[in-house]
């Protein structure tokens, strides 16, 4: 196991059907239970140990108009996949670079046959109100 959760693991309960702890990148990667934080590559200087129970992993929004480049995903365009945030409640982000246009392209091709408007639920007060 991790040495970094070894060490704070005695000290809670896991509730039922709650997933395991584990250690993840500042990009959201997680790692195998075998791997430390300093195995893969990050320095002493930038590691931090950040306890969530009974949620899910986020990327903290920091403030308006920070960018998060995202270097363990496949890179997309030449400046590879970006975060930016645009509202911290809600936490909104713009992902910048996450397709390329070519792709775009191909997955409209093969599903435009298939692609239907969706349906649209409307409030009461709304009805008689032009959906597009």
């Amino acid at each position: 196991t991790n040495a970094a959760l070894a060490g704070v693991r005695p000290t809670w309960r896991l509730k039922p059907r709650a997933p395991q702890p584990a250690l993840f990148t500042a990009s959201g990667r997680r790692l195998p239970a075998s791997f430390s934080l300093a195995d893969v590559g990050v320095p002493s200087y930038r590691q931090a140990l950040v306890l969530i129970e009974g949620g899910a992993w986020h990327w903290p929004p920091v403030r308006v108009g920070f960018e998060r480049p995202l270097h363990s995903f496949i890179h997309s365009g030449s400046g590879g996949i970006r975060l930016r945030t645009l509202a911290l409640r809600p936490r909104i982000f713009e992902v910048k670079s996450f397709i390329e246009e070519s792709e775009c392209d191909r997955m409209l091709e093969k599903a435009g046959p298939h692609v239907r408007k969706s349906a649209v639920v409307v409030k009461d007060g709304d009805h008689g109100k032009d959906v597009d």
